[in-house]
């Protein structure tokens, strides 16, 4: 039997393999950080830097949310650098597309 953190890692993997970044290229990914009781599953994403290619990367996050404290269902999906949403998710079903409420 999967515990619901397993579920949730599993779901939030298929999210950010399914999300469009746009014209943002991923160098590095951290892994997910969560708290329990908790809807977010966040992980820090380092960019290229288009910018200045031979500089440091550019740090953004990618969040998952799901339902509620209990549930493995995506409900909202969306990435951020410096505060500015970019990209754009892929899938559909349940998730909300991607944006915050």
């Amino acid at each position: 039997m999967i515990d619901l953190n397993e579920a949730r890692r599993a779901a939030a993997e298929a999210a950010l393999e399914q999300y469009d970044f746009g014209n943002n290229e991923i160098e590095e990914m951290s892994g997910w950080e969560y708290s329990q009781p908790g809807v977010h599953y966040t992980r820090t994403v380092f960019f290229q830097n288009f910018d200045d290619p031979k500089g440091d990367s550019v740090k953004g996050h990618f969040t998952v949310m799901f339902e509620n404290t209990t549930s493995e269902t995506v409900l909202d999906i969306f990435a951020m650098i410096d505060g500015t949403l970019i990209g754009q998710p892929t899938i559909s079903g349940s998730c909300d597309v991607g944006r915050p409420k």
